[in-house]
């Protein structure tokens, strides 16, 4: 048993259950936070990004909304190899 990868694996569920909740009470600064920290452990979590983007759109920054998507959309491009499919039109 990986006990590094365990809480690893808890804390990312905990955070995303609780960015989830923090959409539902409309905690927009709480789930960008969430976001970004998502996304420093892992650049490529998409769940990180698009709590990122939901949040800022309701705080009515769009253009930072959609810098968080363009560096995740190249990120993700560089790393994988692939293109991101879903647009950023979709995340809200």
């Amino acid at each position: 048993l990986d006990i590094k990868a365990d809480i690893e694996r808890r804390v990312f569920n905990y955070a995303k259950k609780t960015g989830t909740q923090a959409i539902h009470e409309k905690k927009w600064a709480i789930l960008d936070w969430i976001g970004e920290r998502l996304l420093m452990w892992n650049a490529l979590d998409d769940d990180g990004m698009k709590f990122r983007i939901i949040a800022n759109n309701n705080m009515e920054k769009p253009g930072v909304a959609n810098d968080v998507y363009n560096r995740f959309f190249n990120n993700y491009e560089k790393e994988i190899g692939d293109i991101y499919q879903v647009p950023f039109e979709s995340i809200q």
